[in-house]
C-alpha cells in the first residue's frame, strides 16, 4: 500500500505520478506514424461515461484498450455497502483507489474479519487467480490496468456477477 503524506497538492501530484508510472509500465497508446505523436488520453472521474449500473449498483467502463487482448485500463464503481462474493480474475489487476476506500479479503469463505482497507490514494496488485472478495462501505471508484484475455470466475456459480465481470 502507498502511504501519502504532505499537502493535498503534493498528494495529488504523487497520485498523478503513480498513475502515469502504472500506465507507462504497461505500454502506451502509439500512432502508426513515428513522426506523429499519439493523441493523449486522459480522464477525470467526472469525465467517465458510465453505462447504466448493473442490478447491484456497480458500474464498469473500459477506458482504453480491450479486455479481449493486450493491455487495457478501466474504471469500476462500487456503491456503499456492496460486497462482491469470492471470485478470481484470469490476469493480474493493478488497482488504484481513486475515491472512497476499497475493502478486500482473500479466500473462498469471504471472512470479513480478514479484510484490508485501502483508502483513496492506495495502489495494489491483485494477482491472477487469487480468490478474493471486495466491497466498500462508502461509494468507491477504482482505476485499473490489466491484460486480456480477461475473465472473472465466481466461486459460487450462482452468484450474481458485478458490472465488471465480462459477459
Amino acid at each position: 500500500m502507498v502511504a501519502l503524506t504532505g499537502s493535498k497538492t503534493s498528494r495529488t501530484l504523487m497520485i498523478l505520478g503513480m498513475g502515469s508510472a502504472v500506465l507507462a509500465a504497461f505500454g502506451s497508446t502509439t500512432n502508426a506514424h513515428a513522426d506523429e505523436p499519439a493523441d493523449p488520453l486522459a480522464w477525470t472521474l467526472s469525465d467517465i461515461d458510465w453505462p447504466e449500473p448493473a442490478a447491484d449498483g456497480t458500474k464498469y467502463r473500459v477506458l482504453e484498450g480491450s479486455r479481449e487482448s493486450g493491455t487495457f485500463s478501466y474504471a469500476f464503481f462500487i456503491p456503499a455497502g456492496l460486497w462482491d462474493p469470492a471470485h478470481w480474475h484470469s490476469q493480474d489487476a493493478r488497482v488504484f483507489v481513486a475515491e472512497g476506500e476499497l475493502r478486500i479479503g482473500y479466500g473462498i469463505d469471504s471472512d470479513h474479519a480478514e479484510i484490508e482497507v485501502y483508502p483513496a490514494g492506495s495502489f495494489l496488485v491483485v494477482p491472477a487467480n487469487a480468490v478474493h472478495f471486495d466491497g466498500a462501505e462508502v461509494d468507491t471508484t477504482i482505476l485499473g490496468v490489466a491484460s486480456g484475455p480477461w475473465s472473472t470466475t465466481y466461486a459460487d456459480k450462482d452468484a450474481t456477477p458485478s458490472a465488471g465481470a465480462p459477459d
